[in-house]
Formats: structure tokens, C-alpha cells, sequence
């Protein structure tokens, strides 16, 4: 489905646009906010939004967010939200308009399923009838998790298979992406980040306990890949850069490898906590495994900033949860209909000195926080951390942006209005003066991007693009500027 740029106007002219400021209280029944995930799929051309309050002068930018859009398939629904097929947003904001362009990727996986009509094979939580088990794992990738601008296009990914190479501009697939004729096909998670250098480095995670290490050179080309036995195979979603190594953090929701293939992911996974949560450190110089331990068992999505003191001392920024519901329960949850639990993450520090053993320290008070995006360089050398969190006043709505300084805790807060989900705010601007994100009016049925000013979040965004409809909730976001 595309909407032409007439259409939209005429949509608009029908349609009153609430603002999502000022934020009046109002009573949201449950099946306005379930309706978020049934928001209509494909591809959107949006032309001529009104940008309202004040957007600074000189600040243009392409914010894209990737997710899973595409739920529903000759009449089949997947049962878990992280199974939808990719659909990237591309946000392109100026002081004098905005425009908004979606595009669902187009990978194998659809390209064959939608020839079909029907689902093909098995997704991350759902097992739709009559599915077969793929050959390799780009024969189930919907890269549906990630929207990363680098090296001159646009990069959207999964976690187990290839990424995708989009046009930044048009959004148009180009297909899966072989940074070698040796390495095509070997996983490329969704999770890659730059240093200071702008080299870009990544994992992926085999089935069998290998991990792939990833150095991508700036110009986007193959720096170098190793693959390590690890004797690790779970679900391990991120990583932290530091000058010298990759911190790597492998909750124990581990692969019982008699059942991959013949269900869904998630249901070949088992918690073993027991096993701890387990550290693993690799040296960039030769990417060989130099250190390793255990902690406590948690579950984890998220890392923020990692960093190395001269005595060998690594620290981390790190959101955990006391168990895996989050993703075996809760995030199944929105796709039946009902409201998740408030979740129970905490935002920690990990401490892995050089002689000792690893340990934990909570950073702040706050339960629910997610999404840590430092507003600062790689390598945590200042800024401000900004993540959501719901404010403990219902369940499982992601509807507060957290200002927060490493040593001193919250600094600042705003909470949307209760109608509105909030999705992943990231850092905009010079020196991350500015934090952009998305979020949906349940109520009003429209989706909205808008902008605050990262030194006084309380004070509510300056700006705000709004959509005469709603998208589906996405996952990650990054920024184009200019």
C-alpha cells in the first residue's frame, strides 16, 4: 500500500491532528492501546507534514527506525511481536517541513512467503501451520530489529542472518549484504557499534556455540572476521565497545539443540540459571578471548557504554531483569490481546576487574527502564544517558524519557500522557544536544515523531511532527543528520 503525497493531504484535511502537547488526561481503554499493534503495514509516502514548536534553525536530519510490521499473512497472525516482517521508517525533518517514507524489506523470506500467501517457516516465537524449517537462517530472516545508516546506505537487520542493504533514500531493498565471498551468510546481529574511528564492529551467534566476530572499516568494507568457539548458543541481542576489547554478556536462556528446527526459536530456548550470567572479553588487536567469568543470573537485552580504567579494570552500563519473561512472556503478550506486565528491569553497572571476580552495582532506583542511548561519545566519556521507562502506573507501556548522569542517577524526567507508548529515543544533533523519537497516540490512532532539547527533557518537547495514522511500534532507531 502507498499513499501519494495528494492523498495525504486529503487524509490530513480529514482528519483533526491532535497534538501530543499540551497532554490532557484521559481514560484509554485497554483495546485503544492493544490496537497499536494492528496498525496497517507497507509502504507510505507522507509529503508535506507541518513541523509544529519550535524545530532549531540549521537542524536537518533522516531519522530511521526498524520493526516488525507485517504480522499478518494469508490469515495467519504471529502469536509473538518480534516475528512481523521488517519495515523501516525513514523521518526526514527541517525547520521548514517533514516528510515520511516506509518501505517493508524486502527479503527472501517475504518475497517467497508472499508468493505463497502464507507463511513458509517458523518464526522467532510463533510456529504458523504447515511451516518447514528453513536450510540457513537467512531463509527465516525478516530483518525486522534495526535500521543503521553507514557507509553511504542503510543497513536493516536481523539477528541470526544477513543484513540488508536498503537506499537511504528511497528505502529501496538492494538485497542481502556479503562483505566477502567467505563470510556471506554467516549471522550479523542487530546490534553493530562504531568507535571513535568509526570502524564498526559486530557479532553474530551460531547454533552450534560459535560467535563471529565482525570489523567493518568505515568505507564499509571487511576489515576482518573471526569466528570463535565459544560454546555459547542462546539468545545474546547486544555488546559494548571499549578502546581495546568487545565486551560480550550471554544471559543463561541457552539453545536445547534437539528442538531447533522443529519449533519456534523461542521454544528451543531453556533458563539455565544455574549457569550465571557470563562475561566474555575479546581483544580487538587479535580477536581472541582474554578474559572471562560469570555473574549472577540475568536476563539481558541491552548494554550502554563499556569503558577500561589503566588497571585493567572493565565497567559497563547494563539493564537486566531477573528472568527471561520479558521476551518468553510479555513481548507474546501484546500479539494476544493483552496488556504486558510493568517490567521489571533495572539499569546496572557491571565492574570486571583485571584480578577479582565480576560484579553488579545498581545505577539508579527506577524499575521499567530500557533502551540506554548515550548522548556522548563512544567509549563513555560524557553526556547524558536517555532511556524510557513507565512511570509504575500501569502495566507495560514504555511512556517516560529519563535524563541520567553515570554517577549522580536521574536527573530529569517527562512522562507522556497516558494514551501515548513512547518507542526508542536516541541522540540527535551536535554533541547529542537533541533526542528524537517516535511514539503513538492510542487514542487518537496516530503515530508522531518529536524532538527535545537533551539539557532540559522535564521542560517536554520543543517540536513535533505529527501522522494522521499510526504505525506499528517499532524497535531501534538511529540518525542521519543533514
Amino acid at each position: 500500500m502507498m499513499q501519494t503525497r495528494r492523498g495525504f493531504l486529503a487524509a490530513a484535511a480529514a482528519s483533526a491532528l491532535l497534538p501530543c502537547l499540551p497532554a490532557p488526561a484521559l481514560a484509554v481503554p485497554p483495546d485503544f492501546r492493544r490496537s497499536a499493534w494492528s496498525a496497517p503495514a507497507g509502504d507510505f509516502d507522507l509529503d508535506g507534514l507541518e513541523v509544529r514548536g519550535r524545530w532549531p534553525a540549521g537542524l536537518a536530519l533522516t531519522f530511521y527506525r526498524n520493526g516488525p510490521g507485517l504480522h499478518t499473512l494469508g490469515g495467519y497472525r504471529y502469536r509473538h511481536w518480534f516475528d512481523g516482517d521488517g519495515m523501516v521508517q525513514a523521518w526526514t525533518v527541517t525547520p521548514g517541513g517533514a516528510r515520511l517514507r516506509t518501505r517493508l524489506v524486502r527479503t527472501a523470506k517475504l518475497g517467497r512467503e508472499q508468493a505463497a500467501g502464507r507463511r513458509l517457516v517458523p518464526g522467532f516465537g510463533s510456529l504458523p501451520p504447515d511451516v518447514a524449517p528453513g536450510s540457513g537462517a537467512d531463509d527465516m530472516n525478516p530483518a525486522n530489529i534495526n535500521a543503521l545508516p553507514f557507509a553511504g546506505s542503510l543497513l536493516a537487520l536481523w539477528e541470526a542472518g544477513s543484513a540488508y542493504r536498503l537506499d537511504p533514500g528511497t528505502l529501496e531493498t538492494l538485497g542481502p549484504v556479503a562483505w566477502s565471498p567467505e563470510t556471506a551468510g554467516l549471522p550479523f546481529s542487530g546490534h553493530p557499534h562504531a568507535d571513535a574511528s568509526g570502524t564498526l564492529w559486530n557479532f553474530g551467534l551460531g547454533y552450534d556455540g560459535r560467535l563471529v566476530v565482525w570489523e567493518i572499516a568505515p568505507d564499509g568494507s571487511l576489515r576482518r572476521c573471526r569466528v570463535l568457539d565459544v560454546g555459547y548458543a542462546g539468545l545474546m541481542h547486544d555488546f559494548a565497545v571499549t578502546a581495546r576489547h568487545l565486551l560480550f554478556v550471554m544471559p543463561p536462556l541457552v539453545v536445547d539443540r534437539d528442538r531447533v528446527g522443529r519449533t519456534a526459536f523461542l521454544k528451543s530456548l531453556a533458563w539455565r540459571p544455574e549457569q550465571g550470567l557470563r562475561l566474555l572479553l575479546v581483544d580487538k588487536a587479535d580477536l581472541r578471548v582474554v578474559r572471562e567469568t560469570a555473574v549472577p543470573a540475568r536476563f539481558v537485552f541491552h548494554l550502554g557504554d563499556a569503558r577500561e580504567d589503566g588497571d585493567g579494570t572493565v565497567s559497563g552500563d547494563i539493564v537486566t531483569y531477573p528472568d527471561p519473561m520479558v521476551v518468553t512472556e510479555d513481548l507474546a503478550a501484546v500479539m494476544d490481546g493483552a496488556l504486558p506486565r510493568r517490567f521489571e528491569s533495572r539499569f546496572e553497572r557491571l565492574v570486571w576487574p583485571a584480578a577479582g571476580p565480576a560484579r553488579l552495582e545498581p545505577r539508579i532506583a527506577e524499575a521499567g527502564v530500557e533502551f540506554p542511548r548515550w548522548a556522548g561519545t563512544e567509549g563513555g566519556t560524557g553526556g547524558s544517558v536517555l532511556m524510557h521507562a513507565d512511570a509504575g502506573r500501569r502495566a507495560g507501556w514504555f511512556d517516560t524519557v529519563l535524563a541520567v548522569d553515570r554517577e549522580t542517577g536521574v536527573t530529569a524526567r517527562w512522562t507522556a500522557p497516558e494514551r501515548v507508548l513512547l518507542e526508542e529515543h536516541v541522540p540527535a544533533g551536535a554533541d547529542g544536544r537533541h533526542v528524537v523519537g517516535t511514539g503513538i497516540d492510542a487514542l487518537s490512532g496516530h503515530s508522531f515523531l518529536h524532538l527535545f532539547d537533551a539539557g532540559r527533557i522535564a521542560d517536554g518537547p520543543v517540536a513535533w511532527v505529527e501522522l494522521p495514522m499510526a504505525l506499528p511500534p517499532g524497535l531501534h532507531a538511529n540518525v542521519r543528520l543533514g
